[in-house]
């Protein structure tokens, strides 16, 4: 990747283009360096800086819209969850602890867990 140049940079290469612009006898044997390809590039980087301006602009924007629905996607899985608990509660206290309801929802039936056993001392 190339470096990128300064605003200071571009600054004096336009103070110099519009120096050679006052020039009346310039003359360049480089095709690349006429008055017309000078300009032309000119053109060329304010359309540039033009557009990135603008992409900017539309990035901010994308990134504000990204955090508004990052948000509410938030508050939204947040609802859920809580509300989910509740129901899973009403579930269990309706239906009890060993129904097949239970298990419908994720949790295991009372008669389905493994109970403690004592540890033999030895």
């Amino acid at each position: 990747m190339t470096r990128k140049l300064s605003p200071t940079e571009i600054a004096e290469d336009r103070a110099a283009l519009k120096g050679i612009l006052g020039l009346p006898d310039y003359q360049s044997v480089n095709q690349a360096c006429t008055v017309e390809a000078l300009l032309q590039l000119d053109e060329t980087l304010k359309a540039a800086e033009h557009e990135t301006a603008r992409l900017r602009d539309v990035r901010e924007q994308a990134n504000k819209a990204l955090l508004a629905a990052e948000d509410i996607e938030t508050e939204t899985g947040l609802a859920l969850h809580g509300a989910l608990r509740i129901a899973k509660a009403q579930v269990f206290a309706q239906y009890g602890p060993d129904s097949r309801a239970i298990e419908s929802i994720g949790w295991k039936r009372a008669s389905d867990r493994k109970r403690p056993t004592r540890k033999k001392v030895s």
